[in-house]
């Protein structure tokens, strides 16, 4: 059963298996997808909001006295971050390091180079301000806490043909370790990889596969927040701290960090804690009924859109059941009434509001949805393809045809194939 909030008798509860005495309790930060460097939809100043917001979260840990941070993948956005990205993730990690506070971190797949070259990630660890877990394979690790100490277990994402199989043997190396290695320590299991309960599609592993005997469980990848209960342990998604796409925005309103109250027994309680420095994302979807009722909508959207939090809105709009010969009133509309109020809006334009029909066997039963991933993976026979292709529409998508989503889908396209940016 997908569990919302566990209130906590002293504080919160958050990534890492732990080891102290019996009467002691840990409290630990846990946080993931952070993609500092990136620049949604060609932004600046998106950029400056995922800095914010990074920032924001360790403060959160400095407020809380947490003894451990846990990052669960994608730190930064791309395995070659802006100068700006590693120098504020060496300034803010610096406020963790004068505390005495470890910031434990996996390699998620933005992080991985694709070619044979050093993880930025690396430069942080010589410079004491992050352990970098799994990075040359599965590793369980004890770490020294001002309280006691953790056993740390993980890897690096494991992405590409038979993901499933290798995430499987990755997490039997680490349990031949246990006896090995730490024996009789708290320990978490620290993953950047897709549970089949998160995602419907793009997974590697369910809940019920996950291995036994670790009581937290700190899972990076999926965007938003979920948390499972595994044999007395927890399993938590905290979700990115700024939704970058629509979906993501419309299924989570509020972005989280999650801390977490552990004793070497067991996990005493699991809390959300909202981040206020997110901007607001707020997506609309109106049928079209003609110009004078569109203005209308509009008029009165302006009217309850206000920068919150000291930041203007980033609105996604879905037009539906436009006449071609009305999409450029459409556009100059919502430029005209929506273009000062907020940061930046998302347009997306459609012809009909006509639903296709298909028919469905009677031994098969109804999707609750369509998914794309699905789909596209079924047409192009590849995994790692269709999630491109997947986010490719998501990107150019929209009607606006705005410069920044081409940028963006650039980018993407270099990441996902590892080309350099000059002559491109």
């Amino acid at each position: 059963m997908l569990l919302e909030y566990y209130p906590s008798r002293l504080g919160f509860l958050a990534g890492v298996w732990f080891s102290l005495g019996s009467g002691s309790s840990v409290l630990l930060l846990h946080l993931s997808d952070t993609h500092l460097g990136y620049r949604q939809y060609g932004v600046f100043e998106r950029e400056l909001d995922v800095y914010d917001v990074f920032e924001e979260s360790i403060e959160l840990a400095l407020r809380e006295h947490v003894d451990l941070v846990v990052h669960a993948g994608d730190f930064f956005d791309s395995p070659r971050p802006p100068p700006q990205a590693l120098r504020n993730a060496i300034r803010v990690l610096g406020l963790l390091r004068d505390r005495g506070i470890p910031f434990l971190v996996v390699m998620g797949d933005h992080d991985l180079p694709r070619r044979r070259m050093l993880p930025p990630l690396v430069i942080l660890e010589d410079l004491g301000l992050a352990r970098i877990i799994g990075l040359r394979g599965p590793e369980k690790a004890t770490v020294r806490l001002r309280a006691g100490s953790v056993v740390a277990a993980g890897f690096s994402a494991i992405r590409g043909p038979a993901a499933r199989q290798r995430v499987r043997e990755a997490l039997s190396r680490l349990a031949s370790a246990r006896s090995s290695t730490g024996s009789g320590l708290p320990s978490i299991l620290v993953l950047h990889q897709g549970l089949r309960e998160a995602l419907a599609f793009d997974y590697e592993l369910d809940v019920s596969t996950l291995p036994s005997g670790f009581q937290y469980y700190a899972m990076g990848h999926v965007h938003l927040h979920y948390v499972w209960r595994r044999d007395g342990g927890y399993v938590v998604y905290p979700g990115s701290p700024e939704a970058f796409r629509r979906d993501e925005a419309a299924r989570q309103r509020d972005r989280y960090v999650v801390v977490s109250e552990i004793n070497s027994r067991e996990a005493l309680s699991v809390q959300r804690l909202k981040l206020t420095r997110a901007r607001p994302q707020p997506v609309y979807v109106v049928g079209y009924e003609g110009s004078e009722q569109f203005t209308r909508f509009l008029a009165g959207l302006a009217s309850v859109l206000r920068a919150s939090n000291g930041k203007k809105p980033l609105v996604h709009l879905k037009v539906m059941g436009v006449p071609a010969a009305a999409r450029q009133r459409v556009r100059e509309l919502v430029e005209r009434v929506l273009g000062d109020r907020v940061l930046a809006y998302r347009l997306e334009i459609s012809h009909t509001d006509t639903i296709e029909v298909r028919e469905v066997k009677a031994d098969r039963p109804a999707p609750d949805s369509i998914n794309a991933r699905e789909i596209l993976a079924a047409l192009l026979n590849d995994r790692e393809l269709a999630e491109l292709g997947y986010q490719l529409i998501e990107i150019l998508g929209s009607d606006s045809g705005e410069a920044g989503s081409v940028s963006e889908a650039l980018q993407l396209v270099r990441r996902f194939y590892g080309i350099e940016d000059e002559g491109f």
